[in-house]
């Protein structure tokens, strides 16, 4: 069964984006191209503070300017997350974003470098991760306004397909769905993310990720779905195409950025 998951998943976001049609680029991805994503998923470790993490940006960054890379580096921490009291999750999810093979130069030049051993047993020192690895379908890229500034809201939602429900039916209805609501939809980006590596029980699901450049336009897009239509779309494909998690929203910020 997950084999088959993986099969549908994978079929059905092989598709072309609106970023791809318009032959453009953004912090080094070709558009046309799905992306490599790596989730290090953390927890601070005892007696660790998160501002004894963020003080190691700068240095992180610097190893990065070196091996002059061409992936982005981003720290999300929750916002609204699907944490309780009893199972609070990650403390803190680092982010490496770039074309899929740029991961890999990443973390090899990142390692060889003359400071990034030392930075990264620093990093681990103070929280313990887990490291996932994805693609990454851009279906909608607003170039302009996502380099309009840095500020960033993610929201993240991990869907299953429905039993019975094929690839060409779920491709038909996101594509409807963007037809329909382009122009109501406020967030900059929305991608598809495919796991590959490391995912344990997220195999054979994929996460819809929401990029917004600002909380202002996070929330107006939830007024939109509260108040302007935007919840019947949501019910739809709830109640007839994928099991889905509801969205989890994370603050974002750049440790790193190449230039586009």
């Amino acid at each position: 069964m997950i084999k088959l998951g993986l099969i549908l998943v994978t079929l059905l976001f092989a598709a072309t984006s609106y970023g791809a049609q318009q032959e453009e680029t953004y912090r080094g991805m070709d558009l046309n191209k799905n992306f490599g994503i790596q989730f290090e998923v953390c927890t601070l470790r005892d007696g660790k503070s998160m501002a004894g993490v963020d003080r190691l940006n700068s240095k992180i960054a610097k190893v990065m300017n070196e091996i002059n890379s061409q992936g982005s580096v981003l720290r999300m921490k929750p916002f609204y997350s699907h944490g309780s009291t009893s199972n609070p999750g990650p403390d803190f999810i680092d982010l490496i974003v770039g074309p899929m093979d740029e991961l890999g130069v990443i973390w090899t030049d990142f390692l060889a470098s003359d400071d990034g051993p030392k930075v990264y047993r620093e990093f681990q020192n103070a929280a313990q991760c887990h490291n996932k690895l994805a693609y990454g379908v851009p279906k909608l890229v607003k170039i302009d306004e996502m380099m309009s500034t840095d500020e960033r809201l993610i929201t993240l939602n991990w869907c299953t397909p429905k039993a019975g429900i094929s690839m060409a039916q779920l491709k038909a209805k996101h594509a409807s769905w963007l037809a329909a609501n382009e122009d109501s939809f406020k967030a900059a980006s929305w991608s598809v993310l495919v796991p590959r590596q490391g995912a344990g029980n997220a195999q054979g699901k994929y996460a819809h990720m929401n990029v917004f450049t600002s909380i202002k336009q996070m929330f107006a897009n939830e007024e939109w779905i509260a108040n302007g239509g935007g919840s019947a779309g949501l019910s739809d494909y709830y109640s007839s195409y994928a099991d889905c998690d509801g969205d989890s929203s994370f603050t974002a910020e750049y440790i790193y950025k190449p230039s586009n």
